[in-house]
């Protein structure tokens, strides 16, 4: 009671699960009822006797079951249907979460409400019919269908709650008969909707089949591998309400049901729907909603996944006989924001050549350091000069427009003079790793066959054999080196188009052969013209520590020397966490790219290291929240870039500026936003567009789901 003198009261009737489920609420308000009205009358309630008690079910699942020992028994036979239908079934989906799964789930969770109008609910009924299916069964379909398009793969298991009152007289008896049922939908092949129902109705027919063995004797016998962070068999739960309606009646009282949330999560997803129908049976509606793990998602993710299944619905019972992959996910409104607003990136600004580029910073800052290394120092004008002679002397040696230039140095100030030279030929130049295995310099020299091969005394002999290879220009050899100084130092004749091939890099093979991307001067000025997600100042250090094979350097030279900035080359070879540290200092560099391990690496072992640089860039692989987390705890004021993008896209295609809400959320770190000039889309495995809404998991696991990136340079 609410208190002396009022008229409401609230009922509140516990009970666990144990011992009644859903279908005894009806028998059990009803008694509640009976008795009620007949206290109130001053009398006891008239009972009858039950035919049976649920003892009685109890000893007689356990007489039909039989031991699971005896081969002929109904459990074991049931027992090997199970382990036949989900024999290879994923223990864990890929599901589009907001965070990473905790270790030790803490249950905590939300709740959802949904709704579906009077018209959808009888389409439903009217597809379900025609389908020879059950609305469950259509519910599932789609289900699987919205999952499996939002990266959870093509095999979806699904777990349901079946009454297990198999016999009427069960109808009117208050205990626990519910059992769970592993429900797996099969999407594979490109398949039509209608297909996937029919697949499911065969899969359900055969479950219903083989119900009678309890869910916790069935995970013992397949001895699924047991995790605190998930539910075994299944995660994603699905319940169609056909239970009566259970009501109270309660004389002189008016009686309304009220709901209640009491935040806890049992699955990753738990969805329940419950239909309607008006006094003449016709549908008149549907209610429901879902109660997600609050460890993995957030409530505006689950109102995305409510929303796009109801798209999915509409668009199966406008269309049964569309292919899966067809099924569109976004609305137009949703459709407009992901193909056009978000990449509305263009820049007046036109695109120009590198060497345009160049000569135009070198014009405004001529005698700004533009090189720095141990044992040189290079001005922009000086840059300019000597790489002008040197691009005189390769265009006497075959060098020009169209023709490739393979360079073989170690990491120094001659290697960037090198690059610009070839550049202001016309040409393109082809970067070789010494360090690489023989056989795949062999392999790229051979493939890409560059009019000749630039490099010094101490690579050449680390080089295949020279037979049939391009002729080798030896830098450093005297009179090379008396050659090229004796070249005027004026710009070339033959200068190169922004659409021109700059360079080719070959990658790294792990999927198959090398293959060579090729990228034209317009790619590289996208990446660094503005180079606004670096914040580069002229007055910045930036760090070379790369490898001219690593497409990453593109970004290291050209975007420091076409801004005004200086290059800090490092040290040749692969350096120590104590030689970076040393080299940061003493070059005093403010901005450094650093390769996504390498960074893990420094902030494990010497995050010190980085006290001294104003911005950090990385990328390559994903970016640990941990290492974050660190970063910012020991160098709070360090601005830290995670950047995105495969060779053939020329570096970055997506930066995202790290914060620290980024590392307090729990989610994993975003890809970020293309870059300028850059259009981005996250498409499935259909190449359609992946809704806005999905979360970051879903778009940035590639190598986990079948959601894929795919970057167009502008």
């Amino acid at each position: 009671m609410d208190g002396p003198g009022t008229d409401e009261a609230v009922l509140v009737l516990v009970t666990h699960h144990i011992v009644a489920d859903g279908w005894s609420m009806v028998p059990l308000l009803r008694d509640l009822s009976a008795a009620y009205t007949a206290r109130r009358a001053g009398r006891a309630p008239d009972w009858e006797p039950l035919p049976v008690q649920y003892a009685d079910h109890t000893l007689w699942q356990r007489g039909l079951l039989g031991d699971g020992d005896e081969p002929d028994s109904i459990l074991a036979n049931q027992v090997a249907f199970w382990r036949d239908a989900l024999s290879g079934s994923p223990e864990e989906l890929t599901l589009p979460t907001d965070r990473p799964r905790p270790a030790v789930a803490s249950r905590e969770g939300g709740w959802v409400p949904m709704s579906a109008p009077a018209d959808l609910h009888a389409r439903l009924t009217e597809l379900a019919v025609a389908q020879g299916a059950t609305t469950f069964m259509v519910w599932q379909a789609a289900l699987a269908v919205l999952l499996s398009r939002l990266g959870a793969g093509q095999d979806i298991p699904i777990g349901s709650p079946v009454a297990g009152r198999t016999d009427e007289a069960a109808d009117d008896l208050i205990g626990f008969f519910v059992n769970t049922l592993v429900l797996r939908t099969d999407l594979s092949g490109d398949p039509t909707f209608a297909e996937v129902l029919g697949r499911v109705r065969r899969s359900a027919l055969g479950a219903l089949g083989h119900q009678d063995v309890p869910f916790e004797r069935l995970v013992e016998e397949l001895a699924p591998t047991r995790s605190r962070a998930r539910h075994p068999l299944f995660q994603i739960l699905l319940a169609v309400q056909n239970v009566p309606s259970a009501a109270i009646d309660l004389p002189g009282l008016q009686v309304e049901a009220l709901s209640t949330e009491l935040g806890r999560a049992k699955f990753d997803l738990d969805l329940h729907v419950a239909e309607r129908f008006d006094d003449e049976g016709v549908p008149a509606g549907i209610d429901g909603g879902i109660t997600y793990a609050a460890d993995l998602f957030d409530r505006s993710t689950v109102q995305s996944l409510i929303d796009r299944l109801l798209l999915v619905l509409r668009a199966v019972v406008a269309d049964p006989a569309q292919r899966v992959r067809d099924i569109t996910l976004l609305d137009p409104a949703d459709h407009h924001r992901v193909l056009t607003e978000w990449n509305r990136t263009e820049r007046a600004e036109p695109a120009a050549t590198v060497p345009d580029r160049f000569r135009l910073q070198a014009a405004r800052t001529p005698d700004a350091q533009a090189l720095v290394a141990d044992d040189a120092r290079m001005t922009y004008a000086q840059l300019d000069a000597a790489s002008d002679r040197l691009a005189q002397y390769l265009t006497r040696h075959g060098a020009g427009p169209g023709r490739l230039v393979a360079v073989a140095m170690e990491r120094s100030p001659e290697t960037i003079v090198a690059l610009l030279a070839v550049l202001k030929t016309g040409g393109a130049y082809l970067p070789v790793d010494v360090g690489y295995p023989e056989a795949r310099i062999a392999l790229m020299l051979r493939d890409a066959a560059p009019t000749a091969l630039l490099t010094t005394t101490g690579m050449a002999d680390r080089l295949p054999a020279a037979a049939g290879g391009p002729p080798r220009i030896v830098l450093d050899d005297p009179s090379t080196r008396a050659a090229v100084a004796a070249q005027d130092a004026v710009p070339t004749a033959t200068p190169a188009h922004v659409d021109s091939a700059a360079y080719t890099i070959y990658t790294s093979g792990s999927t198959g052969t090398p293959k060579g991307v090729v990228a034209t001067h317009r790619a590289v000025d996208r990446l660094v013209r503005p180079a606004d997600y670096a914040d580069l100042r002229e007055e910045d250090v930036v760090s070379h520590l790369g490898s001219v094979s690593f497409d990453s350097t593109t970004f290291d030279i050209w975007a420091t020397l076409l801004n005004g900035a200086t290059l800090a080359v490092g040290p040749a070879g692969s350096p120590s966490v104590a030689d970076i540290r040393d080299y940061l200092a003493r070059h005093r560099v403010t901005v450094a790219l650093l390769p996504t391990g390498l960074l893990h690496q420094v902030i494990d072992l010497d995050v010190e290291a980085l006290s001294g640089v104003r911005s950090v860039l990385t990328g390559g692989e994903a970016l640990s929240v941990e290492h974050c987390r660190a970063l910012f705890d020991a160098l709070p004021g360090t601005r830290l870039m995670n950047g995105y993008g495969p060779t053939e896209s020329i570096t970055y295609t997506h930066t995202h500026p790290v914060t620290r809400e980024d590392v307090d959320s729990g989610r994993a770190i975003p890809l970020g936003r293309p870059l300028a000039r850059t259009r981005a889309y996250v498409l499935d495995t259909a190449l359609r567009p992946v809704p806005s809404a999905c979360p970051a998991s879903c778009t940035s696991r590639a190598t986990a789901s079948p959601a894929a990136t795919r970057a167009v340079r502008a």
